[in-house]
């Protein structure tokens, strides 16, 4: 077997759609080959490429059988601007799976011309491997923070069945204390699903890197991509005005959370001098979403202390603790190439800096 890295191409795109069949089946995101093409083609961050394991046969003719691919992400702070990516969908076929080929695939993990950073959050199976064979350093946790909509449908398994009927109840009061406490959030704050304008949203934007911390970009182009081109997920993306200025919005969707109908929130922007009365009227508006969808709990992930996170930790989401979080989602980064020497990387990220899955 030998590794080759290209930019990922719509030939690549077929051969990456059909290792995944493999693993996950043909319904899969990572098998739907018009959801790679918008993850992997049309990233105004640039160009995504592959690691590609591959396998020849006596004929000479190659098979993918491994990959890892590395999609850019711009990151910006008060300091200026890194180029960065995010390796994700890993896969190795299993008929070929193995420490050598794993070892094998990755050994390119630090190696990338012109980039600054890596940065990733591996599940709790390959995590062990990121950080104890490939000797990654782990940064911090991804926090999540949430709320229990139907808490006997979250906490079915953990009760007794005789205890489901005063869960229910107490649902239903837990729902009536938070539409009460929301009800006058964000008074002033008119809110609506039509996209703001370019230079809107870039003005908006501008405001959350001007920390220390490292933050993805947020321009137009990006949020556009990100969170309305998509093929495959729908985000219900609310934008907030004060006197005909934008001043936030917030990015979710219905998703499966580990056998639970959840609202995701992705991105949660606000701006700064007025953050936490905009938060209060986005997070108030979404919980009213998620009631109406019949979700059974909000959630959302975050990581680091900012601008960029912080209205992801404001009621009526609350702290989740380490316990009850079903996967530990390390987060894992390095400075590379003429930046190595930066020490630890300071970052603040959202599921919207990740991989969409």
């Amino acid at each position: 077997m030998e590794v080759t890295r290209s930019v990922v191409d719509a030939d690549l795109v077929a051969d990456l759609a059909r290792l995944s069949i493999v693993e996950y089946g043909a319904d899969a995101p990572v098998a739907d080959v018009a959801h790679l093409e918008w993850k992997f083609l049309r990233d105004p961050a640039g160009p995504a490429y592959a690691d590609s394991l591959v396998e020849r046969n006596g004929g000479g003719v190659s098979e993918l059988v491994g990959r890892i691919v590395y999609e850019p992400r711009i990151m910006l702070s008060s300091a200026g601007q890194r180029r960065a990516v995010n390796p994700i969908d890993l896969l190795i076929h299993p008929e070929f799976r193995s420490p050598r080929a794993f070892l094998q695939l990755m050994r390119r993990l630090r190696e990338h011309e012109d980039i600054d950073l890596v940065y990733l959050s591996p599940n709790d199976t390959s995590a062990p491997l990121y950080e104890r064979v490939l000797k990654f350093a782990q940064v911090g946790t991804f926090a999540l923070t949430g709320t229990p909509l139907h808490p006997e449908r979250v906490l079915a398994e953990q009760l007794p069945r005789w205890l489901h009927p005063l869960a229910k109840l107490g649902g239903a009061g837990w729902r009536g204390v938070n539409r009460l406490a929301t009800s006058g959030a964000g008074r002033g704050i008119e809110l609506s699903d039509e996209a703001p304008d370019a230079e809107a949203l870039d003005r908006l934007a501008e405001g959350v890197v001007s920390e220390s911390r490292w933050v993805g970009a947020r321009d137009h182009r990006f949020h556009q991509w990100r969170f309305h081109d998509g093929p495959r997920f729908r985000y219900r993306v609310r934008y907030a005005w004060l006197a005909g200025e934008l001043v936030g919005y917030v990015a979710a969707r219905i998703a499966d959370f580990d056998g639970l109908r959840a609202c995701v929130i992705v991105d949660c922007i606000t701006d700064g001098s007025k953050e936490r009365r905009v938060a209060r009227a986005l997070l108030a508006d979404t919980f009213r979403w998620a009631t109406r969808e019949d979700a059974d709990l909000i959630a959302a992930l975050s990581f680091g202390d900012g601008r960029l996170t912080r209205s992801l930790q404001r009621f009526p989401l609350l702290r989740v603790p380490r316990r009850f979080v079903p996967q530990q989602a390390p987060v894992l980064a390095e400075w590379t190439g003429a930046v190595s020497g930066d020490g630890v990387p300071q970052l603040s990220l959202t599921l919207a800096d990740m991989d969409v899955f």
